[in-house]
């Protein structure tokens, strides 16, 4: 039994193909290795997604179907949402962020809420520069700002993108910033 080699960015489909169209012109059976898993040129499109999805290659399109439906619908609704979203954050950072940087974080604001984390850490850099501008010890301020991240349960991206912002709209920022990596 032969075995045949699949290249990167190869999927499902071009693996059914690729065996198929081999046994086809040969006559013999063969298999691939298939992310660890071995798909043979009998296997029906059900046995192989039943391999990989647990669902008939039927049910695994309408439930892919059915997700980007759900996505695209997701989308809709958080795109009409958008501009009392922006209103609200430029809002909340009235009184919170000094006068200096306001037109900066207006920008910034439009600019983030379109992107992978939505805003997300816009909302939590607020909550940092409120803990920063109390009237308490340095290092007290820190502390409790390591506490919020914390709290706040942050991909990498997203403390990334947090300490940035702290960094663009603080006069703290920086400190507190290598502070809190």
């Amino acid at each position: 039994m032969k075995e045949l080699k699949l290249y990167i960015g190869q999927n499902l489909d071009d693996a059914y193909r690729l065996m198929k169209d081999y046994s086809r012109r040969t006559g013999e059976v063969c298999f691939v290795n298939f992310n660890d898993q071995i798909l043979y040129s009998y296997d029906s499109w059900n046995t192989i997604y039943m391999k990989f999805t647990h669902r008939n290659r039927r049910a695994f399109e309408k439930m892919m179907r059915d997700s980007k439906r759900k996505t695209k619908k997701t989308l809709r609704r958080y795109l009409a949402s958008l501009p009392k979203w922006r209103r609200e954050l430029k809002s909340k950072a009235r009184g919170v962020i000094d006068d200096k940087y306001l037109d900066k974080w207006d920008e910034c604001v439009n600019i983030r809420t379109k992107d992978l984390y939505r805003g997300f850490e816009l909302k939590c850099v607020l909550e940092l520069i409120q803990e920063l501008n109390r009237d308490i010890p340095k290092n007290e301020r820190f502390e409790n700002c390591k506490t919020i991240m914390f709290r706040q349960d942050h991909t990498g991206g997203s403390a990334y993108m947090t300490l940035s912002c702290l960094r663009a709209f603080h006069d703290l920022g920086e400190e507190a910033a290598l502070y809190l990596r």
